[in-house]
């Protein structure tokens, strides 16, 4: 009896309300458990492309080793492990500046009253990434161009450097789909939980990215220097 009285009241109480698309006072936690989730995954997403990166290394410095010996193979490792820099140092602004970017929208929206407003300007720094990302991709490229000049392969830079417009798709098409949950929101049951998904999806998206391009990318370098001829 009882258990059929709790469905019953289940069924008459019907879903939760939306959230609404107005920001009232009961949303200024979520937007505080935001700054924090927001801040954290960003850094989590920065660490795993590192730890990506040296993941590639540990493999590739083995390949460079067998075909250069200890000393030369060594020094070509090591020009792999300092090239990420250009490519990494976006992320690494990203993580610090999120937190303040959910504070000026928290701020907006307290001011306007709009709940779209909160997410705004973060949503600006996720769509700005691509193309720096693209562009530190550049700079990266460029770093390891001794070691595609060690390989003897011409056509290795040009394959390497394709990462870097292959990156920035994915990740616009991260920012994009964070966009349409931000959209989204007022039609949520629970404000935080919508938001906590959001970012977590965008990190998802944006570090799977990053390890397929690093890893065809490795796979690439490691395959040149397999066919590389003796060393001059």
């Amino acid at each position: 009896m009882r258990r059929l009285l709790s469905r019953l009241r289940d069924r008459l109480s019907g879903p939760p309300p939306a959230v609404g698309s107005r920001f009232l006072p009961e949303h200024r936690e979520a937007a505080e458990q935001l700054r924090g989730t927001a801040e954290q995954a960003l850094k989590l997403l920065a660490a795993g492309v590192v730890q990506s990166w040296e993941g590639a290394l540990a493999e590739l410095s083995r390949h460079l080793e067998a075909r250069y010996g200890p000393e030369r193979g060594a020094a070509l490792a090591a020009i792999w492990s300092d090239a990420l820099v250009g490519a990494e140092q976006p992320l690494g602004t990203l993580s610090r500046v999120a937190a303040r970017s959910v504070d000026k929208g928290a701020i907006a929206a307290e001011s306007t009253g709009e709940l779209a407003a909160l997410t705004r300007p973060l949503e600006s720094k996720l769509s700005a990434l691509p193309a720096k990302v693209r562009e530190g991709w550049a700079g990266t490229t460029a770093h390891l161009r001794p070691l595609f000049e060690a390989t003897g392969d011409p056509s290795l830079e040009a394959a390497f450097a394709s990462g870097g417009p292959e990156l920035a798709e994915a990740l616009a098409a991260a920012a994009s789909a964070f966009s349409c949950a931000a959209a989204a929101l007022p039609e949520a049951p629970d404000l935080y939980r919508a938001l906590f998904e959001a970012v977590d999806s965008y990190q998802g998206a944006a570090l799977r990215a990053f390890e397929t391009v690093i890893n065809a990318r490795y796979r690439l370098v490691a395959a040149a220097v397999a066919r590389a001829g003796e060393d001059p």
